[in-house]
């Protein structure tokens, strides 16, 4: 049965009082071994003037038209030595609207930052991570789309989170691991999202290289949340993995073990003996599928990956099943992080890694790609839930054009009480969220009219399906661009938009049609 923890609130604040401070030191401590690494430092700034006929997202008896100017200085530090990877971005933005009204933001944040760091040599590590960005309140109503400006629906959310560990190779027969997650998750008080910091330790072993056929693993793990929300609560997972290569390409799969979670919440089995089988199958260093199924204390439960990559193309299909929240989800990596997938795609046009980076960055920058293909139908719950999500992208690549495409498919069903969410919903009775089916696609191509010029079409379409309640919004955006560039640091673009969506229980629509201008400057 669920156990209901004591509510523990004060600790939150206190984290995140002394969060500049640990992160400031670990930090510095993390780079203090790699001082000699080559670490490179891009400046820039953009100003962007756009048109709007409907500035705030509102339906047509409150739409106004309006001219936004941006401001937006950024700064990118990257390094890719042997003892320290990182890769920070951050942009300021700055917004001035000639309609001087409620529904428009005057600026925003937006970091993205990941570091790994080598302390001592095959024993101690250090990863930091930390994300700033605008995050939808809710799964119904004015969705972000390309409009950066507008408050409706949306609030600024600050993650980060510091991970020492140390690994030691116990010879040709194991490789174990001892690691400890310090993460914090805020930002959206003002629109009832909980201030959150967890602890998570966790262990591996791992057999070594004297196991030729036959391999395993066990493994362990606890996290402590504590929510200003939703209170205190917890998770520990056990388990054991076995494997056995009945070929070079070929293996057969299995696992056992046990799940604990402890939260508020309404009734029902949190704790239980899990198991699944499954097979492995990697034929090249190109392709590799992952299936499995077994059962948890949830019921039934399926896992695929599956990756394929060839000369111009990219794929990448997934499904899982887990017990999760949306904090999680946030500290954890994109499960299809555009980077990654435009790096596979790069690959064999681009064998140097650092080149390829940079080549991939100015791709995601030109086209005006996110930094993760779908996040776009995330949404805020202070909930423990239990998700079911398909995933599949494709990347295709040719000498002047290239096209990038992802579906999701996401099934959400809350689990802990409904209470921690009263203050996102507006009402302790507001069952929205209990049970949520969300659907998205997104399309990107990109045609290179010469070695300075490209232009870009955009589709986007999503829609977000109560299953408890009548409520049931689709949003659509389609953005034609245009971007040159002027001189190796000077880059411009012009682009055009369309949005609809739906607004007010499903009873109304709201559309914005946009036109845009941009200078790009790296100093």
């Amino acid at each position: 049965m669920t156990t209901t923890m004591a509510d523990s609130r004060g600790p939150a604040s206190a984290r995140l009082q002394r969060a500049p401070i640990a992160l400031a030191v670990l930090a510095l401590c993390a780079l203090a071994p790699a001082a000699r690494a080559e670490v490179k430092v891009l400046p820039s700034v953009e100003v962007r003037e756009t048109w709007t006929d409907n500035v705030s997202l509102q339906n047509d008896d409150a739409r106004r038209s309006a001219w936004v100017t941006e401001i937006a200085p950024s700064i990118g530090l990257y390094s890719n030595s042997r003892r320290l990877k990182m890769r920070a971005e951050y942009a300021y933005r700055y917004f001035k609207s000639s309609d001087e009204h409620d529904g428009v933001q005057n600026h925003s944040n937006q970091l993205n930052a990941d570091l790994h760091s080598i302390l001592v040599d095959d024993l101690l590590f250090f990863d930091a991570g930390g994300t700033i960005g605008q995050q939808a309140v809710s799964p119904f109503g004015q969705q972000i789309n390309d409009n950066p400006y507008a408050s409706a629906n949306r609030t600024e959310i600050r993650t980060w989170r510091l991970s020492p560990y140390v690994v030691h190779r116990f010879g040709a027969f194991a490789t174990g691991q001892l690691r400890y997650v310090h993460d914090h998750v805020g930002g959206g008080r003002q629109v009832g999202f909980g201030q959150s910091g967890g602890d998570t330790a966790s262990f591996s072993l791992a057999s070594g290289p004297s196991f030729t056929r036959f391999g395993w693993s066990a493994q362990g793990s606890r996290q402590v949340i504590d929510d200003d929300k939703a209170g205190k609560s917890s998770s520990t997972t056990e388990s054991v993995n076995l494997s056995w290569s009945a070929s070079r390409t070929f293996s057969l799969t299995g696992s056992g073990g046990y799940d604990k979670y402890s939260f508020a919440g309404p009734g029902g089995d949190t704790t239980g003996a899990f198991w699944s089988t499954g097979f492995s199958w990697v034929p090249s260093t190109r392709t590799a599928v992952k299936a499995s199924f077994g059962h948890r204390f949830f019921g039934k439960t399926y896992e695929l990956s599956a990756l394929h990559r060839s000369r111009q193309t990219s794929w990448n299909i997934g499904y899982s099943e887990e017990v999760t929240t949306m904090r999680s989800q946030m500290t954890l990596p994109a499960a299809f992080d555009t980077a990654a997938l435009l790096d596979n795609l790069f690959r064999s046009q681009i064998p140097d890694a650092a080149q390829r980076a940079a080549a991939v960055q100015a791709y995601i920058k030109a086209t005006g790609l996110p930094p993760s293909l779908t996040d776009s139908i995330s949404y805020l719950s202070n909930r423990y839930i239990l998700q079911k999500e398909f995933q599949a992208s494709a990347a295709w690549r040719a000498a002047r054009s290239s096209v990038v495409v992802t579906a999701v498919d996401t099934r959400r069903h809350a689990l802990s009480a409904i209470e921690s969410d009263s203050a996102l919903l507006g009402s302790v009775r507001d069952n929205t969220n209990d049970d949520t089916r969300m659907q998205g696609l997104t399309g990107m191509w990109n045609w290179q009219l010469n070695a300075r010029s490209a232009v870009n079409l955009g589709l986007t379409a999503s829609r977000t399906k109560s299953l408890t309640v009548e409520r049931d919004d689709k949003n659509r955006a389609v953005r034609l661009g245009m971007s040159s560039q002027f001189k190796p640091k000077l880059r411009g673009s012009v682009e055009v938009r369309h949005v609809i969506g739906t607004l007010g229980g499903g009873a109304r629509d709201y559309t914005e049609n946009a036109v845009a201008a941009a200078l790009s400057l790296q100093l």
